[in-house]
């Protein structure tokens, strides 16, 4: 397991400047070519390449997520405990969402918008904790288990150092979105991987599921 350093968060990888990602995103778009998991983790810093496969969306998820939200045409989408905004950036490329990250990790919001500003993708990535997101402006939640890390303590389920964790922390959020889901008016919209820690509240409705790489992706309505 590599140590973690912040001097590490800048050196990206010798692809960064010719990886498709950075000059093709034009025939991404078009299909002409398609968008893999190994081809965007060379655009990471060599330290965050190992956390890919565990930490961030995959494309195969990803893919799903798109087909999904294309009836939502440019609503509020908002990825919680974003990471390096991976599925941000396939979302910005592939559909009309206002696409928003929030993540308490400065130095990943950091990378996130060198990436997306190399690639001019209008994309937003907030520094921040979800106990001070407002929740009220956005239309689609997207929880890919973000609190997974505060009762997991080996080292491989977690992204590095940097943050507290602990029982307590994992508890507060869930409750915390429990609670807000709850206030959340009907039409909202909710997309899981692996959950966030909890069921969603019983005025929420499951709309659609599907098992991919041992997890649950599901999208629910708020209905009531």
């Amino acid at each position: 397991m590599i140590k973690f350093d912040l001097s590490l968060r800048e050196e990206l990888s010798e692809d960064f400047e010719k990886n498709p990602l950075i000059c093709n995103i034009d025939k991404i778009r078009t299909g002409d070519l398609v968008l893999t998991d190994e081809a965007f983790d060379k655009v990471l810093p060599k330290f965050y390449q190992h956390c890919s496969a565990v930490h961030w969306t995959s494309y195969e998820v990803a893919k799903v997520i798109v087909e999904w939200v294309k009836p939502y045409h440019e609503k509020n989408f908002i990825d919680i405990g974003c990471g390096l905004g991976k599925l941000c950036f396939y979302l910005g490329i592939y559909t009309k969402l206002k696409v928003s990250g929030i993540e308490q990790r400065k130095q990943l919001v950091d990378i996130a918008k060198k990436i997306a500003n190399s690639n001019n993708l209008n994309i937003n990535i907030i520094h921040g904790n979800i106990l001070n997101l407002e929740w009220t402006n956005n239309d689609i939640f997207y929880f890919f288990n973000p609190f997974y890390e505060q009762v997991f303590g080996i080292d491989l389920l977690q992204i590095d150092k940097t943050i507290n964790f602990s029982q307590e922390n994992f508890h507060r959020y869930t409750l915390f979105v429990y609670e807000k889901l709850c206030a959340l008016p009907a039409g909202k919209i909710i997309i899981t991987y692996h959950g966030f820690g909890k069921a969603p509240p019983p005025t929420w409705k499951l709309i659609k599921s599907k098992f991919i790489r041992g997890g649950f992706l599901e999208l629910w309505e708020k209905v009531q």
